[in-house]
């Protein structure tokens, strides 16, 4: 079973959707997922519902990446709202300045490379390394 599946609005955001696209490989190999892990592919006009049914049971998480069309042909409209609430939680979860600079990356202002060495000196890392070898949650205050 895949761990991910995205489906991707090559047009979507101004021709973003086909950039975020191409660097899904590049960033999920930097976290350590090997190919056979993900699996990407370009939502197509009026398929993207059989795309998602296909897709749907053989992955653990199925992204749609695009606008509200692209979510909505993705995802049942009756568990929309449920499915974004946990995903935000997650998200505000995490430390805001990586939140920040990974919105940067992926929006294409900034480069991964630009942005670790301020993560990287953050408090907030300090925060999250203290927190993993002390086996507690992490406290992050985007500093």
């Amino acid at each position: 079973m895949l761990k991910f599946a995205f489906l991707v609005n090559p047009v979507s955001g101004g021709g973003k959707g086909e950039k975020i696209f191409r660097k899904i490989s590049e960033v999920l190999a930097r976290l350590s997922f090997s190919p056979e892990e993900f699996y990407r592919e370009f939502t197509r006009p009026g398929e993207t519902v059989c795309q998602a049914k296909r897709l749907a049971p053989i992955t653990e998480k199925l992204i749609a990446v695009g606008g509200d069309g692209t979510v909505a042909q993705v995802h049942p409209s009756e568990g929309l709202l449920p499915a974004a609430l946990d995903m935000a939680r997650i998200i505000a979860s995490r430390a805001p300045l990586a939140i920040e600079a990974t919105k940067r990356v992926a929006s294409g202002v900034s480069a991964t490379a630009a942005e670790i060495p301020a993560l990287a000196a953050s408090a907030d890392h300090a925060e999250a390394r203290a927190a993993f070898i002390g086996k507690r949650p992490a406290v992050f205050r985007g500093s």
